[in-house]
C-alpha cells in the first residue's frame, strides 16, 4: 500500500502569488485613499468650516492681501451646503490702491468648488456681480488694474496672476470700468454693463468681453480672444509669453473719439464713423498681423503734420497685413472709397509684398493689383507718407486712367528701386 506525507499534499504558493499577497495592501490603500481623503476633507468642509465661515474673514482678508499685494477688505462671507462641495457668497469685497482708495469693489462674489479645483486650491467657478474696476495709468506710465501694478509683471510677481488664469471659469456679470489717464490727461472713460466670461484649461485661455461704451462713443460692442501658452511654461501669469488671436466687433464706433486715449501710430484721426471688425494676431505680447473690416463714413485722418488731411465721404472693403521675418505683406480686398470732390475707387484688390534685404540677397517687392483708379489712387497717395519721390512724380505726371491689371516686381530698396 502506497501512503504519502499529508505535507507533501499541501500546496506551496508561488513566489508570484507570495508577493502579490503583499502588493494587494497597498494597492487597495492607494485607491481608497483618495475618496477617503476627499471624504475628511467633505466632511470638514460641511461641518466645521461652513458654520464658522465668517469667523475666518480676518485671516481671509490677511492671506488675500499678502498673494495680491495690495490691502483687501471683506464685509461678510457665508456658505451652503448645497451638495458634495459648499458654495461660498461674499459681499462688499474691495482692493485698495497704494494711495488708500477703493480701486476695485466687489458688491456680490459667489464660489464653486468641485473635486478639481479643491486639488488645485482654486475654484471651478468665480462668479461676480455689479463689480466696480478702475484701471489707471500714472503720470511715471504704470498700469495699475484694480490696484495691482500691470505695468512690469515678473515671474517673481506674478502670483496673483498665475490664480486668476487657472481658475476654470470666471464671470463678472453687469460690471463698470472706469479708465483715467493721468499721463495724457484725457478726460475719464466709463464702460457700463460689462459683461465678461473666462475660461482656461491646462495651456489656453478664451475670453469674451461685451459692453456699453457712452453715448458719443457708440453703441455696445465684443471683444473676445484665444490665447496659448507655451509647452515649457510653468507660470501661467506671464502673458507677454502667450500667442493667439483677438477678434472686436464694433457696430458702430466714433473713430475720432480713439485719439484722446490712444496713439494711433502714424495717423490722426479728427473725424470718421461707422462699424469695424478686427482679427488680430498676437505673440509674445506683439501684433504680428491682423485682417480688418471696415464700413466708415466722413472719415478725415492726417498721416504727417506735412501732409495735407486725406478726406474721405465713405470707405469700404477689408484689410490685411501681417510682418515677415525681415518685411511685411499688406492687401486689400473688396474696398471701395469715394472723396468729398466726386472721385470714387471702383473696388479693386491690391497685394503688396516686400522683404528687406539680408545677406547677399537684395531687397525685393511684388504688387498685384486690379481696377486701379489712377485719379483716385493718385489723391489718396499724396497725403500718405509715401517720400518725397513718390510724392514729386504724382504731381509731375498727374496720372489718369482705369487700370484693369497691373502685376510687378522688383528689387532694391522701395525708395530707390
Amino acid at each position: 500500500t502506497f501512503r504519502c506525507p499529508m505535507n507533501e499534499l499541501t500546496p506551496t504558493p508561488s513566489r508570484v502569488l507570495r508577493g502579490s499577497s503583499d502588493v494587494v495592501p497597498w494597492v487597495l490603500w492607494f485607491l481608497l485613499l483618495p475618496p477617503l481623503l476627499l471624504g475628511l476633507a467633505c466632511g470638514g468642509l460641511h461641518f466645521w468650516i461652513v458654520p464658522r465661515i465668517d469667523e475666518f474673514r480676518p485671516l481671509l482678508e490677511t492671506q488675500a492681501s499678502r498673494a495680491l499685494g495690495v490691502p483687501v477688505r471683506i464685509g461678510a462671507i457665508s456658505a451652503k451646503s448645497n451638495g458634495l462641495f459648499p458654495s461660498f457668497q461674499l459681499r462688499d469685497v474691495t482692493l485698495l490702491d497704494s494711495a488708500g482708495h477703493v480701486a476695485l469693489r466687489l458688491p456680490l462674489v459667489l464660489a464653486a468648488l468641485s473635486p478639481r479645483s479643491v486639488l488645485q486650491l482654486g475654484f471651478e467657478q468665480l462668479y461676480i456681480d455689479e463689480p466696480e474696476l478702475d484701471i489707471r495709468r500714472t503720470a511715471d506710465g504704470k498700469i495699475l488694474v484694480g490696484g495691482l501694478d500691470f505695468s512690469s509683471a515678473t515671474r517673481r510677481d506674478t502670483g496673483a496672476l498665475d490664480w486668476l488664469f487657472s481658475q476654470a471659469e470666471f464671470v463678472i456679470h453687469d460690471g463698470t470700468v472706469r479708465w483715467s489717464d493721468e499721463q495724457r490727461g484725457a478726460p475719464p472713460l466709463a464702460l457700463q454693463q460689462v459683461d465678461f466670461v473666462m475660461r482656461n484649461e491646462a495651456r489656453s485661455h478664451a475670453m469674451r468681453l461685451d459692453a456699453t461704451p457712452p453715448r458719443v462713443w457708440g453703441e455696445r460692442f465684443t471683444l473676445m480672444a484665444r490665447f496659448h501658452q507655451p509647452l515649457l511654461s510653468v507660470h501661467a501669469g506671464e502673458w507677454q509669453q502667450w500667442a493667439g488671436q483677438v477678434y472686436a466687433d464694433f457696430a458702430h464706433l466714433d473713430v475720432a473719439q480713439l485719439h484722446q486715449y490712444v496713439d494711433l501710430p502714424g495717423v490722426t484721426l479728427q473725424q470718421g464713423n461707422g462699424a469695424l471688425r478686427a482679427w488680430v494676431d498676437v505673440r509674445q505680447g506683439r501684433l504680428t498681423g491682423g485682417t480688418f473690416d471696415v464700413a466708415l463714413a466722413q472719415v478725415d485722418a492726417t498721416f504727417a503734420t506735412q501732409l495735407q488731411p486725406l478726406a474721405l465721404q465713405s470707405v469700404a472693403g477689408r484689410f490685411e497685413g501681417r510682418l515677415l521675418a525681415t518685411g511685411y505683406e499688406f492687401s486689400t480686398h473688396g474696398l471701395q472709397f469715394s472723396t468729398p470732390d466726386g472721385l470714387h475707387w471702383p473696388g479693386g484688390n491690391v497685394t503688396l509684398t516686400y522683404t528687406q534685404a539680408e545677406g547677399k540677397a537684395p531687397a525685393q517687392g511684388n504688387i498685384q493689383a486690379n481696377k486701379l483708379d489712377l485719379a483716385a489712387l493718385a489723391q489718396v497717395a499724396s497725403r500718405l507718407p509715401l517720400g518725397p519721390a513718390v510724392h514729386d512724380a504724382l504731381a509731375a505726371y498727374a496720372p489718369r486712367g482705369l487700370v484693369q491689371q497691373v502685376q510687378g516686381s522688383w528689387q532694391g530698396p522701395l525708395a530707390a528701386p
